[in-house]
């Protein structure tokens, strides 16, 4: 026979392997307290990986000493970093604070954040234009449940 004459293999034997693991841990589960000891109860010392320690001297070397040629890593993450803060810092200035000049408590908002009911109407609207009805529906749900629900500022 050829491979495609074969018929398929049964899922039996991988559902039997199944069941029987769901029944072995069910099984174990209503011991009582106390019956399994030493080696069934905690996970041998041996077979710990020092996973915590291999962490850490990664991130030491990382951030101390490696480079991808002349670059260090830690001047490209700052640099990818400092890329993704543009986009943020719009957003919230047009969501949450608004168009501000200067820093700290010294700032003074120049234009307001925008309201809630233009966020929605715009995102609908181009839910709407973007994928049909059922996306502006959806969008639209989204933001009304954000508002509604007090969730408007955090979000």
């Amino acid at each position: 026979m050829t491979a495609a004459t074969l018929p398929p293999a049964s899922p039996w034997p991988r559902r039997l392997l199944w069941l029987a693991l769901l029944a072995a841990t069910l099984a174990f589960a209503q011991l009582p307290r106390g019956t399994l000891t030493g080696v069934w109860k905690d996970v041998p010392a041996a077979f710990h990986l020092p996973l915590a320690g291999w962490l850490s001297a990664f991130v030491d070397w990382v951030v101390t000493d490696a480079r991808l040629g002349p670059i260090a890593f830690r001047d490209l993450t700052r640099a990818v970093s400092a890329i993704l803060a543009v986009p943020l810092d719009i957003a919230t200035s047009l969501f949450a604070t608004g168009l501000m000049r200067g820093e700290g408590s010294t700032a003074v908002q120049l234009l307001p954040p925008l309201p809630w009911f233009a966020v929605t109407l715009s995102a609908t609207l181009l839910g709407l234009h973007a994928g049909g009805p059922r996306l502006a529906l959806l969008t639209g749900g989204a933001l009304l449940y954000l508002a509604v629900f007090g969730q408007w500022q955090s979000a």
